[in-house]
């Protein structure tokens, strides 16, 4: 398997992003959901504009990970407010972690996630939290074998559909030293 490279995602990448995220999306959910629902619910939340302007929020950090020049995947750390449930200190949102729908089970959304939690600890944070569709059993294990613990539910909108989501958590060690961080 060939080298995955972590890059900062600019406003540069805004275009990349939405086209990914909007593939990636349809990937994962549009089989299991209605397709109007879907469909609106892409055209506003994976638009350029949209896209452009999360990724000019100074709250917001997106990661690309290429391998072999080619981007495969992205994901968006967010601080803010967390959920009550959320018992970690100091924590960030993983609100994205998209993978290009050829490309998942090849090892570059592991490489993804240890970036995001590298670039967390790296800023301070000493957990990390995220909200995965309960119908995601492939995504729920994910975070599980990446030591993700449910700690909750929260209902998620599809357009008018109520979803719920499972809310996961992991602490990041603030003690240990940091690992070698190769974001550029």
């Amino acid at each position: 398997m060939s080298h995955v490279e972590i890059k900062f995602a600019t406003q540069n990448d805004a275009k990349l992003l939405s086209e990914m995220g909007a593939r990636a999306f349809l990937s994962a959910f549009a089989d299991q959901n209605d397709p109007d629902e879907i469909a609106s619910y892409v055209k506003h939340n994976f638009a350029f504009d949209q896209i452009h302007t999360e990724v000019k929020d100074p709250d917001s950090t997106f990661l690309l990970a290429y391998r072999e020049h080619q981007p495969l995947a992205y994901a968006k750390l967010k601080q803010g407010q967390s959920p009550e449930v959320v018992n970690v200190s100091n924590p960030i949102e993983l609100e994205r972690i998209y993978v290009e729908p050829t490309s998942i089970g090849g090892g570059i959304g592991s490489e993804l996630l240890l970036a995001c939690i590298r670039e967390a600890k790296s800023r301070g944070f000493e957990g990390i939290w995220l909200g995965v569709w309960e119908k995601n059993p492939q995504a729920i294990r994910f975070y599980e074998r990446n030591h993700f613990k449910k700690v909750g539910e929260h209902t998620f909108m599809l357009g008018s559909e109520a979803q719920t989501d499972i809310l996961m958590q992991r602490p990041i060690n603030p003690s240990a030293p940091p690992e070698r961080n190769n974001l550029r």
